[in-house]
């Protein structure tokens, strides 16, 4: 539980120290992210693998380096759905927050709706990927690891699937998480990822002790769900309020 707090606090410290450093040297947030953010998030592997090093535990240092880029290679589709649902949100929260400042909500619902078809579309696209190039792929990464990595994550392909979901919700989560901020609801965001981590911690510990990876996978979409109906019923109902003020307002 510390280490999720010091995590939370850690990365909204790193991006609003970023943010800060971006403005006073006049210099993009992108060019921030690619090299200060980009080198922070490295960070964690570096020193454990330097760590490991100086404690002469060679199998240490080489598995969180291999270890790492299995993981990336792995769960690559579901990071590309979330980098770039990401990359076409952002740049439309500015029209979405002048739509409601301004009450327009038909222009507000056609943006939202746009988004939403396009991060359906690129999940439906990304999964479809996975059901014809995902066996081969792992079945090569398997031929790669060598000897006693035979089976072992084609065997898994369903679990490897379920994540691949939970990380398209996640996307769309993300999509209504923004919306909440416009909305200024961060109070709301934060109780629901708080309640997303209680749910989290009492589900993932009987599914993956009875189920292991597979009951990781399940849990993983089931949290994200869950997150998504508490993001959406939110976000209608702060919507709903914002409009009625602003048509009251016009009236």
């Amino acid at each position: 539980v510390m280490g999720l707090i010091l995590i939370i606090v850690g990365s909204n410290l790193a991006v609003d120290s970023a943010t800060f450093l971006a403005q006073k040297m006049g210099v993009s947030d992108r060019f921030i992210g690619l090299t200060v953010v980009a080198l922070g998030t490295s960070l964690p592997e570096l020193f454990t693998s330097v760590t490991a090093a100086i404690k002469k535990n060679a199998d240490i240092a080489i598995g969180n380096i291999v270890g790492s880029n299995i993981f990336n290679i792995l769960f690559m589709p579901t990071n590309f759905i979330y980098l770039v649902a990401n990359f076409i949100i952002k740049p439309f929260m500015t029209e979405l927050a002048e739509d409601l400042e301004s009450g327009d909500r038909d222009a507000f619902s056609g943006t939202v709706r746009r988004l939403l078809l396009f991060i359906l579309g690129l999940s439906l696209l990304c999964l479809l990927g996975t059901l014809l190039l995902g066996k081969p792929v792992l079945h090569v990464l398997e031929h790669i690891l060598g000897e006693g990595y035979e089976g072992l994550f084609t065997g898994s392909f369903l679990t490897f699937f379920l994540i691949i979901c939970g990380g398209a919700i996640y996307a769309l989560n993300n999509l209504v998480y923004y919306i909440l901020i416009i909305l200024r609801r961060q109070r709301t965001v934060f109780f629901i990822y708080l309640f997303g981590a209680l749910l989290a911690f009492f589900i993932s510990r009987h599914m993956v002790g009875a189920y292991g990876m597979a009951g990781g996978a399940v849990s993983y979409v089931i949290l994200m769900l869950v997150m998504l109906m508490a993001f959406s019923a939110s976000a209608f109902w702060a919507l709903g309020g914002a409009f009625e003020r602003k048509d009251g307002t016009k009236g």
